[in-house]
């Protein structure tokens, strides 16, 4: 029977696979497989194993250490879930915020365009009040005169001179 030992790093612990390996001691039939890893680690290893306490701590640190691995992939799953979830929350928020930020921002131009079509309004109100308002004091001053005009003209048919109408169109 030919032996291979192999360590195996990850899992820390040895294991025995069947491939060429001669060793220096025969094998009888009836040796059980013990012996055979015995011989097989004394051949690797140049020192003499005690295989069964290795066994018995091997398959326990092994044990011990896929469920420590389990444990740790199920924790490593589950930060990732909260990490994805976390991340889909910031980015709704951010997306929330944007939208928000976009509504206001349309808001705010509508209240400005709002105001620049009043304040236009406002500026043509006060330019027609300002044109009807100089319309009025030259209509006022128009008739003005022309009621001065008048009354000077009937002032002649009465028979007034110049200088006494002059006087009294100065007194009004």
């Amino acid at each position: 029977m030919n032996l291979k030992v192999a360590w195996n790093l990850r899992r820390e612990r040895v294991s025995i696979h069947w491939t060429t390996l001669i060793l220096p001691s025969p094998l009888r039939a009836g040796d059980d497989i013990q012996t055979c890893e015995i011989l097989a680690c004394r051949c690797h290893l140049g020192t003499q194993v005690d295989l069964k306490t290795k066994s018995l701590l091997a398959g326990a640190f092994e044990k011990t250490s896929e469920f420590k691995f389990d444990r740790m992939n199920e924790q490593v799953a589950k930060q990732l879930a909260w990490e994805k979830e976390k991340f889909n929350l910031q980015n709704k928020k951010e997306i929330e915020r944007e939208e928000r930020m976009a509504k206001r921002e349309d808001e705010r131009w509508e209240r400005q365009a709002q105001r620049e079509d009043a304040r236009y309004e406002n500026e043509l109100r006060k330019a027609g009040v300002l044109f009807m308002w100089e319309k009025e004091k030259y209509q006022h001053e128009r008739n003005d005169k022309l009621q001065r005009m008048k009354l000077a003209e009937r002032m002649m048919n009465e028979g007034k001179g110049t200088d006494e109408i002059e006087r009294i169109l100065r007194l009004l």
